[in-house]
C-alpha cells in the first residue's frame, strides 16, 4: 500500500502507467488506508494535488472518475459523501473545473459525430466555429460550471466509445436529436444547443431552474430552451439574447460577444475565433472596440 502511494508520487505528471489500471480496481481503492480514510482517498489527493495548475491528462482523470465519480452531483449523493465530502475543497473545485472542459469535449464530439452520421453538411460547416467559441471560453477562464444534456443517440455514441466509468455525470434530453450544454459564468448563464438551436444568454437564473436540479435528469428539449426563458420571464426577466447561429460575417459570434460584454464577461474575438478567422475578422471589422 505504501509502495502504491510512493509510486503514484513519482510517476511523471500526467503520464499513463500500469499502476493506474491497478488502482481502478474496487478491491484496491476500497481498501483501508488508515483509521480516517480509504486508499482511494489518498489516490484522489495525490493525482488531483499533483495536477492542480495544469490541464489534467486523460489517464489521470479516468482514475479520478473511476474511484470518486463526478463531484458535481448533489452533496446528498452516497458516492459524493463517501469520496468527496472529506476531501479538501480546493481539490474538489479543481476536479469540477476539469470536468467542465470534459463536458465541452464530449458535447463537441457528439455534435461532430451527429453531423457526419446524419450527413448534415450545414452542421459540419458550422462545427469548427462552434468548437473554437466554446473551447476559447474555457481557455479564457470565464467558465465556472457546466451541465451536459445529451440526445439519446449522442448518449449511446459516448457509451459505445468510452468506458462508462470514465464518463462524467450527464443527463439526457428526453425527446428529439438535439444535445444541450448549460454554461455558468460569473454574472452570466448560457444555454447552447447542437445544430439549429438558439444560443440563449441570461444575466440571472433562479435556483428553481431545471439546470440546477439534479433530480430532473431527463428534461425535454423545450424545457431547456423556451421553458427556461418563459420561467425567467415570469420570475424576473427572460434571456438578454437569443442568437441564431448565422455564419455570415461572424454575425452570431459578434452578437454573443457584445451580449456577454454587457453582462460583464470579458471575452474578445481573439479568444473565441480560430487564428485564420481572427485575421479575417480583424480585416473586416478592426478590433479597436475590443481592446
Amino acid at each position: 500500500m505504501t509502495t502504491t502511494i510512493e509510486q503514484l508520487n513519482t510517476i511523471p505528471l500526467g503520464q499513463d502507467h500500469p499502476l493506474l489500471e491497478e488502482v481502478q480496481k474496487t478491491v484496491v481503492f476500497d481498501s483501508r488506508y488508515d483509521s480516517e480514510s480509504l486508499l482511494g482517498h489518498q489516490i484522489l489527493r495525490i493525482l488531483i494535488g499533483r495536477s492542480i495548475g495544469s490541464h489534467i491528462s486523460e489517464p489521470w482523470m479516468n482514475v479520478i472518475l473511476a474511484i470518486g465519480g463526478d463531484p458535481r452531483v448533489p452533496s446528498s449523493n452516497p458516492r459524493y459523501i463517501k469520496w468527496w465530502k472529506s476531501l479538501e475543497p480546493n481539490l474538489v473545485q479543481a476536479v469540477r473545473g476539469w470536468l467542465s472542459k470534459l463536458d465541452l469535449k464530449l458535447f463537441l464530439e457528439a455534435l461532430e459525430d451527429y453531423s457526419y452520421s446524419s450527413a448534415n453538411y450545414e452542421l459540419q460547416r458550422m462545427y469548427p466555429s462552434r468548437k473554437s467559441f466554446l473551447e476559447g471560453m474555457f481557455d479564457a477562464g470565464v467558465i465556472s460550471n457546466t451541465r451536459l444534456y445529451l440526445s439519446l443517440d449522442a448518449a449511446r455514441y459516448l457509451k459505445r466509445n468510452y468506458d462508462p466509468k470514465h464518463l462524467p455525470n450527464f443527463s439526457t434530453v428526453k425527446d428529439g436529436d438535439k444535445s444541450i450544454i448549460y454554461v455558468q459564468m460569473n454574472g452570466a448563464h448560457m444555454v447552447e444547443g447542437s445544430h439549429s438551436c438558439y444560443l440563449w444568454l441570461y444575466r440571472y437564473l433562479d435556483p428553481s431552474v431545471c439546470v440546477f436540479n439534479y433530480n430532473i435528469d431527463s428534461p425535454t428539449y423545450s424545457q431547456l430552451t423556451i421553458g427556461i426563458n418563459n420561467q425567467m420571464s415570469r420570475l424576473s426577466s427572460g434571456a438578454v439574447a437569443k442568437i441564431t447561429h448565422s455564419p455570415s460575417g461572424y454575425a452570431w459570434q459578434r452578437k454573443a460577444l457584445i451580449a456577454l460584454r454587457e453582462l460583464g464577461v470579458k471575452l474578445t474575438p481573439k479568444d473565441v475565433l480560430s487564428n485564420e478567422d481572427y485575421i479575417d475578422f480583424k480585416q473586416r471589422y478592426g478590433v479597436r472596440e475590443w481592446s
